[in-house]
């Protein structure tokens, strides 16, 4: 079972970036607008269901709580190698 089924997609709707007027900048290839929801995401109450979403299902593009494609690799791949990765928040 996937975070996303065990929890519904009630968690999206409480997303800092649900109704944004800038919905692209999550899912595009333009680093500015990367850095900006990657700063959004740093405050979003889901951040941490959402990167979990994004793991379960290896979402490829985006950002997804907090973190571009290359660093979801990274934390994917330290987990299949047994390797502890905080990407949780702290606090």
């Amino acid at each position: 079972m996937t975070p996303d089924s065990a929890l519904g997609r009630d968690w999206r709707r409480q997303a800092l970036c649900a109704g944004h007027p800038h919905r692209e900048w999550w899912f595009n290839d333009l680093a500015d607008d990367t850095l900006r929801a990657v700063a959004i995401c740093e405050a979003c109450p889901v951040r941490d269901t959402c990167l979990d979403v994004a793991l379960a299902t290896r979402e490829q593009y985006g950002v997804w709580g907090g973190k571009g494609p290359s660093e979801r690799r990274r934390i994917a791949r330290a987990g299949r190698l047994g390797i502890a990765l905080v990407h949780r928040s702290v606090g």
